[in-house]
């Protein structure tokens, strides 16, 4: 695939958290629907578009944007990506996007700037956005405000999540959500990472506590 060098040289060599774009490689099917929040430059929505998925990528910040439609277009994948300016969160509104150490560590709640914020409830009842089959979820921070605005397509579309989990209180109100939602929880609190599959969907055989998100 094809990547901009000024963004992840780990990208072209196929080193940037291999172990969980190999989970999404072997499991994402073609013509199931992936969405991406938090696409960052589109490592993992270029992953499922090459795997035949139609990828929805959310991505509120305008750089990082710049980068993930360059990517999208370089490798031929426009037909099977959507691009979306905004941030994904408990419900539609706006709200502050702070700049954090990198492109990829920025979150909602404070900044310099206002970004739009949608639900994904709101999102698949408006038709914007199919129900996913597949969610990746990383957020820094805003993991179960995602989850939250996606509690009755998860109800009513049991899907497989990949969730990067950013601190302990996150981690127990994202399990706790799932579980509620009826979710087999694959967990490794040391990584940080959640793996959640609702009613119907296969568990695929994988050591959670050697995923890198």
């Amino acid at each position: 695939m094809r990547f901009s060098l000024a963004t992840r040289t780990r990208f072209l060599r196929g080193t940037y958290e291999h172990r969980i774009a190999e989970l999404f490689g072997r499991e994402v099917r073609p013509g199931e629907v992936f969405l991406d929040a938090g696409a960052h430059f589109g490592y993992y929505t270029l992953l499922a578009a090459k795997a035949g998925a139609r990828v929805h990528a959310f991505e509120p910040h305008a750089a990082n944007l710049k980068f993930l439609a360059a990517h999208v277009r370089w490798n031929g994948l426009g037909d099977h990506v959507t691009i979306h300016a905004s941030a994904l969160g408990a419900a539609d509104g706006n709200a502050e996007f702070g700049v954090g150490r990198g492109s990829g560590s920025r979150s909602l709640g404070a900044g310099q700037g206002a970004v739009e914020v949608r639900s994904i409830d709101s999102l698949v009842a408006s038709g914007a956005c199919e129900p996913p089959d597949w969610m990746k979820i990383d957020v820094q921070g805003a993991e179960d405000d995602v989850l939250a605005g996606a509690s009755e397509t998860l109800r009513n579309k049991p899907c497989s999540i990949a969730c990067a989990v950013h601190g302990h209180v996150a981690m127990d109100e994202c399990t706790a959500r799932l579980r509620d939602l009826g979710y087999t929880l694959l967990r490794a609190k040391e990584k940080s990472v959640i793996l959640a599959f609702g009613p119907g969907r296969a568990v695929p055989d994988v050591d959670v506590a050697s995923l890198d998100m």
